[in-house]
C-alpha cells in the first residue's frame, strides 16, 4: 500500500482504477480506503451523489450523506442549500441565515419557501427558471408552444399548463369565425401562443357547412388586428407603477422539482 491508504496497489490498479501513489485519487477530503471500505462512495468523483457538495464535506462538515443529493427530502439538492439558501440540508423546515426572519418550525419546506418574497417559491427559481431564490425577479415564463384544435376545442400548452377552450359558441351557423376566436382566446392565452393559435385555427374546417358564408377578416387581419390590440395594452401597462407582476400573473405556479 504504497500510498497508505488503505487500499493494497494491486487493488486500487486493477479494482477501483485509483491511483496507487495518492491517498486521496478525487481530491474529495476522503482517503481512498475510506470510500470504498466506509462510506461506499465513488473514490473516483469527488461528488458521488452530483449534489454540489464534496463528498468529505458532507461527511465532516455538514453532516449529509454523500450518496443523498437531498438529504433530508424537502426538494432542495443539499449543495443548493448550503451554497445559495444557506439553510440546513439536514433540516427540511429550517431557518436561512440568507433573511432576517426565522423561517424554521414554520411547515413550510425549504423548498416551498418563497425567501425573496416574489411570489415563486425556492425550488421554482433554482429549478424550473433558473433565478437567484433570494432575489425578487419578474419571472416570464418561456418554453415552447403547442396548440391544437379538435372536435371544437382548442388546447394551448405551455410552461407546463394546458388551458383548453370550448369554441361551440362561436359557430355562426354558416362557418368558425376565426377572427373572433383568435381575438378571444388570445387574451387569455400567453402572448407567446398567439402565432400557434391562429395557425391552428385556420386550419381548421370545424364549423362550416355548404351555405354562403359572409366574407370575415381574413387571419392575417385578425392577426394583425389583435397585435396592435397588444401593443396597446403593452402601452398601457407600461404607464402602471411599478415593476412588479400583478397577483393575477403569480397564480397557479406549482412547484416542480427537476434535476
Amino acid at each position: 500500500d504504497t500510498d497508505n491508504d488503505g487500499l493494497s496497489d494491486g487493488d486500487e490498479i486493477t479494482t477501483h482504477t485509483t491511483n496507487p501513489n495518492e491517498p486521496d485519487t478525487d481530491n474529495d477530503g476522503l482517503s481512498d480506503g475510506d470510500e470504498i471500505t466506509t462510506h461506499t462512495t465513488n473514490p473516483n468523483e469527488p461528488d458521488t451523489d452530483n449534489d454540489g457538495l464534496l463528498d468529505g464535506d458532507e461527511i465532516t462538515t455538514h453532516f449529509t450523506d454523500p450518496l443523498d443529493n437531498d438529504s433530508d427530502d424537502d426538494g432542495v439538492l443539499d449543495g443548493d442549500e448550503v451554497n445559495v439558501l444557506l439553510t440546513d440540508p439536514t433540516n427540511p423546515d429550517s431557518d436561512s441565515a440568507a433573511t432576517e426572519g426565522d423561517e424554521s418550525s414554520n411547515e413550510v419546506t425549504d423548498a416551498d419557501e418563497d425567501l425573496d418574497d416574489d411570489g415563486f417559491s425556492n425550488a421554482e427559481e433554482l429549478y424550473v427558471y433558473g433565478t437567484d431564490p433570494l432575489v425578487p425577479n419578474d419571472i416570464v415564463e418561456g418554453g415552447e408552444c403547442t396548440v391544437t384544435f379538435d372536435g371544437g376545442v382548442l388546447a394551448v400548452a405551455f410552461g407546463g399548463e394546458v388551458m383548453t377552450f370550448d369554441l361551440a359558441s362561436e359557430v355562426t351557423g354558416k362557418k368558425l369565425n376565426h377572427g373572433r376566436v383568435v381575438s378571444t382566446v388570445a387574451r387569455q392565452a400567453p402572448k407567446e401562443c398567439h402565432g400557434e393559435i391562429v395557425s391552428a385555427v385556420a386550419q381548421t374546417d370545424w364549423g362550416k357547412n355548404e351555405e354562403a358564408a359572409p366574407e370575415e377578416p381574413s387571419d392575417e387581419l385578425a392577426t394583425e388586428e389583435l397585435l396592435s390590440e397588444e401593443s396597446e395594452e403593452d402601452s398601457t401597462e407600461s404607464t402602471k407603477p411599478g415593476p412588479g407582476r400583478s397577483d393575477d400573473a403569480k397564480k397557479d405556479k406549482g412547484p416542480n422539482k427537476n434535476r
